[in-house]
């Protein structure tokens, strides 16, 4: 049954988006002659699952439908509403209407073959009166069996592109892919194969029908994982309608759109976005501002934020919006689609404002849609929250993933994969405000919630178990971060091979791990493994190589070889400088890296210039407030003390402690990282008794959050001794 009540007897007015305003009249005007109508736009929060259900129940609350025909056809979810209703028409006589709208009143053509039989209103050239009562007489009268007969045999035997038939069985295999019904999306494939083997059998290897399942069966391995089995699937179906119909068919372009997309799962951005590029060209021909235009500029955004190629991104998301705000009106799902994408690409370029502006758009727009309790509006809060955590709001981002999280649990049910993503998200949060304990038993539920529903082999689910290593890692619990990082490894690698895109992340978690536990040798292997991976599928030039680099470099620098240590962390810092532009925060923690070494180094002068350089950087673009000037304000006052000029360093190193507790609170291992520096300062300059309650409050913190036995813990009881001895004379 719905979610939200529909009266029984209510009509259901199915329709393409595009029809919108010419609908909302004709559902005013029936709604004014009594008939109870259902339309989304009125009564928003009614999942298709919950529509499918009411359809097949024997008390179902729908009593009837009007499926609307303009100039564009059945749009894509029409369609799939369309078969529901046709399937309800002949299994249980419910009384269904195509109404031609007076864009698509010239001829019978333009009704898809399953619905030729069924009562027909012409609107003629406006929405009158007449129209209207002609509906009403239709719905009530009784279906008749010539109507039934007719839509049962085309709908069940249907062979022409773009209107597919589907037997009962075939149908319900549709609704598991369609409604991502996860629990049966094993039983799922296994049914499909067999239709598919079924299909190739009585109908021949080239048969619409093969095609449509394959590509079906492809969209199942998707939400699996099974990403090789998916390719395979759509490259089967592409090359069947290319034999049927030709390269430049939109159904063809809809089937590459879905091998792009596996595509982009493998890994393999160079085949997907000459794929996304070919799609283009054949809707560019087609007149170029179709909705599925749109969708794939859309996709094809989401490749170059995959490559580093940011500014691309957003113009070829500012096109799809265009389009989709003309073709749609500004308060459409396909807009919040748009402005969802583009508030994460401007979020890349550090434009924060436009980036959160554009994001609150989207959840407007989602909210009057589908209601303040919709999945679309779940994702989009988990994007605000990071825009929240890039501005320094820890709690602002706290509030809006806990928001998030009961929205999915409460819509999608605990075992839902969106719940698990939801789970990793606060627990990221957690970690950041240094609530370990909370973020431990978040990581360990959204692993187990992954491993149900999706298999220890999905990445979400090695994303979990690598979540949960990182806080084994930062509280020193080296043997069990390492058997979490180890079994993520060979998970990853048997599900994608050894050199897939996701082994990449794993190795370079495994080998920061192995630099921290001062296994120097093991370290290098698997951080130089990780960058060739990512330089493989990303190109040289993308952020995340910076990243791998900036690795690299420590484990040189560690090691002594400062000369490759340096060159390390100058090419990571060009990297990003051409990825971002001299202006962004990720420029800003390059100049911080390269800062320290020059330090280490006693290369003095041009250390304090680079955290100089990296301290404006972050004012400018994160505020004076923000955590990533505490830290560098911390450091430049450390050397500022090592170069004898405690007195400029004090002020500067009290800023950051307080920058630390109004973000991270006062109990925070950061806190207490700013105490301690502090207390040692304040002993320099000869006050012990200043600097004792300060360390001995860094000390308590540290117990607190580390334990009495962590390096932090012990170091910050060796430097509270150190200070008594000052103290004592001793």
């Amino acid at each position: 049954m719905f979610k939200q009540g529909v009266n029984r007897g209510a009509v259901f007015l199915c329709y393409n988006s595009r029809d919108r305003s010419q609908v909302i009249a004709i559902a005013e005007s029936l709604k004014a002659a009594g008939t109870e109508v259902w339309i989304d736009d009125w009564q928003a929060g009614t999942t298709m699952q919950a529509l499918a259900e009411a359809l097949q129940s024997a008390a179902s609350s729908i009593h009837g439908a009007v499926i609307f025909i303009g100039e564009s056809g059945l749009g894509g979810w029409q369609g799939f509403e369309a078969r529901l209703f046709a399937r309800a028409h002949f299994e249980r006589a419910l009384p269904i209407v195509v109404a031609l709208l007076p864009s698509a009143s010239r001829t019978a053509a333009d009704v898809p073959r399953m619905l030729e039989a069924v009562p027909r209103v012409d609107l003629g050239s406006d929405l009158r009166h007449e129209g209207v009562e002609v509906i009403r007489r239709a719905l009530a009268a009784n279906p008749s069996d010539q109507s039934k007969a007719s839509v049962r045999r085309i709908m069940e035997g249907e062979e022409s592109y773009g209107q597919i038939g589907l037997s009962a069985d075939e149908l319900d295999v549709e609704l598991i892919t369609k409604l991502h019904r996860i629990d049966d999306y094993e039983g799922g494939v296994e049914m499909l194969q067999g239709i598919v083997v079924k299909a190739r059998s009585t109908l021949g290897a080239r048969h619409p029908k093969v095609s449509f399942h394959l590509n079906e069966l492809g969209l199942l391995f998707r939400e699996l994982g099974r990403f090789k089995e998916a390719e395979a699937s759509f490259r089967q179906a592409v090359e069947i309608d290319v034999l049927n119909v030709g390269e430049q068919h939109p159904v063809v372009a809809s089937r590459l759109n879905n091998l792009a997309l596996a595509l982009q799962e493998l890994g393999r951005f160079h085949d997907a976005d000459a794929i996304y590029r070919r799609v283009i060209a054949i809707e560019e021909a087609r007149g170029g501002q179709q909705d599925s235009l749109a969708t794939t500029l859309s996709n094809l955004s989401l490749v170059m934020n995959e490559v580093g190629r940011f500014a691309e991104s957003h113009d070829l998301l500012r096109r799809a919006l265009a389009i989709d705000t003309k073709l749609f009106g500004a308060n459409h799902s396909a807009v919040a689609r748009d402005l969802a994408n583009l508030s994460f690409v401007l979020h890349q370029l550090n434009r924060l404002d436009e980036a959160e502006e554009a994001c609150r758009q989207s959840i407007a727009i989602d909210t009057k849609c589908f209601s303040e309790k919709h999945p679309l509006v779940a994702t989009s809060l988990n994007n605000l929250a990071g825009l929240r955590v890039a501005r320094g709001d820890l709690a602002g981002a706290e509030d809006l993933r806990r928001r998030a999280l009961s929205i999915d649990r409460e819509v999608l049910g605990e075992s839902h994969p969106n719940v698990g993503r939801d789970t990793q998200a606060l627990a990221s949060t957690y970690c950041t405000l240094g609530r370990l304990s909370d973020a431990e038993e978040l990581w360990r539920n959204a692993v187990a919630m992954s491993e149900g529903a999706l298999g220890a082999e999905h990445h979400q689910t090695v994303a979990a178990r690598c979540g949960l290593a990182a806080v084994y890692a930062t509280q020193a619990r080296y043997d069990e971060a390492e058997s979490l990082y180890v079994d993520s490894l060979e998970a990853t690698i048997s599900a994608y091979g050894q050199d897939h895109l996701h082994v990449g992340p794993v190795t370079n978690a495994l080998g920061e791990l192995y630099r921290n536990m001062e296994r120097y040798d093991e370290a290098e292997r698997l951080l130089m493994r990780a960058l060739a991976i990512t330089t493989r599928h990303r190109g040289p030039d993308h952020p995340t190589v910076a990243a791998c680099i900036n690795n690299l470099g420590l484990v040189y620098q560690a090691t002594g070889r400062v000369d490759e240590a340096e060159r390390a962390a100058r090419r990571a810092l060009a990297i990003d400088e051409r990825a971002y532009g001299t202006d962004h925060h990720e420029v800003a923690l390059d100049l911080f890296n390269l800062a320290l070494l020059l330090s280490a180094t006693n290369r003095l002068a041009e250390a304090e210039a680079a955290f100089e350089r990296a301290l404006a950087i972050q004012e400018a673009s994160l505020g004076r407030e923000h955590q990533y000037v505490g830290h560098t304000l911390s450091n430049l006052a450390l050397l500022l003390q090592r170069t004898g000029r405690a007195h400029l360093a004090e002020p500067m190193m009290r800023r950051a402690l307080a920058i630390n507790e109004r973000v991270y609170g006062v109990a925070h291992p950061e806190t207490a990282t700013g105490l301690n520096n502090l207390a040692m300062l304040l002993a320099s300059l000869g006050r012990p008794g200043e600097a004792e309650p300060v360390q001995r409050r860094a000390l308590a913190i540290s117990q607190r959050s580390w334990g009495m036995y962590h390096p932090n813990t012990r170091a910050c009881a060796r430097n509270l001794a150190s200070i008594q001895e000052q103290l004592t004379g001793r």
